[in-house]
């Protein structure tokens, strides 16, 4: 069997633009990474809630959590050592991009200690309702 190098062209054509190609769904998809880590999170953080996930429930967009989101973190933490004496868990998760990373987590009866945080953290103290 003999092969022109017209049909070795074409398929080296072939194979090169379909490896290029990288579709929803597969396995080095940036959609389906996202998708994954966000029930990744979804489900290890339950009823668990973060500094990131404060900050969308009082109507932070995303460009604003990126930006501030760790700082407020780290007011939310502070707040929670001079309340009880002790360090809050870092049992969530949280994703910067295609990266996981640990969070404070914290569940809903220390709510008023975002809140506190929210209303001394500068930034976010237009967002929260006096």
């Amino acid at each position: 069997m003999t092969t022109t190098n017209a049909s070795l062209a074409t398929t080296a054509r072939v194979l090169r633009t379909h490896a290029a190609r990288t579709r929803v769904g597969t396995h080095m998809s940036v959609a389906r990474r996202y998708a994954v880590l966000d029930a990744l999170i979804a489900r290890t953080n339950g009823a668990l809630i973060t500094a990131a996930s404060y900050l969308a429930g009082i109507g932070a967009d995303q460009a604003f959590i990126d930006r501030f989101g760790s700082a407020f973190g780290t007011k939310a933490s502070k707040a929670y050592q001079a309340k009880f004496g002790c360090k809050s868990r870092r049992t969530g998760l949280a994703r910067r991009g295609l990266r996981l990373f640990d969070a404070f987590a914290y569940t809903a009866n220390e709510m008023p200690i975002l809140n506190e945080a929210a209303r001394s953290y500068a930034r976010t103290s237009n967002l929260i309702a006096a």
